[in-house]
């Protein structure tokens, strides 16, 4: 598994599910004229639902809004899949990531932050990564 690209998807991620939030919110406005007169001419229903229930069942099976929620549990996934791996490091190392990753500090202000020289920040994102990649599949 490629646990720095996971990382560097982080606020990708995050987008994508405030997107598609507002996409299906929206896509669900734009069908709602035609639910409304879908609905009025729905027949009676047979067993225990009504046609109206039956007829607002189907329209919430809509493709865009199904494609919209899959994009949004996969971008959660790997938000969810990021916290985890986060709770595994060690002070140090998830202190450097997060500064680099969910923070977007560039490489010379975490050294200048944890009093470190710049290529000992890069060997700890370096080795993290490595070690992320080897143990992620037991962890996410």
């Amino acid at each position: 598994m490629d646990t720095k690209k996971m990382f560097e998807e982080y606020w990708n991620n995050k987008a994508k599910i405030v997107l598609c939030e507002n996409l299906i919110e929206n896509r669900k406005m734009d069908m709602l004229p035609s639910m409304t007169q879908t609905l009025s001419h729905a027949p009676k229903g047979k067993g225990n639902e009504s046609g109206v229930e039956r007829s607002v069942i189907d329209r919430m099976e809509d493709d865009l809004i199904i494609s919209y929620t899959n994009t949004m549990e996969k971008a959660k996934a790997s938000i969810t899949a990021v916290d985890k791996l986060l709770k595994v490091l060690n002070p140090k190392a998830r202190g450097i990531v997060e500064e680099r990753y969910i923070e977007k500090g560039t490489v010379e202000e975490i050294a200048e932050k944890f009093d470190l020289s710049v290529s000992t920040v890069n060997r700890t994102i370096k080795n993290t990564f490595e070690t992320l990649d080897r143990i992620s599949q037991y962890i996410v």
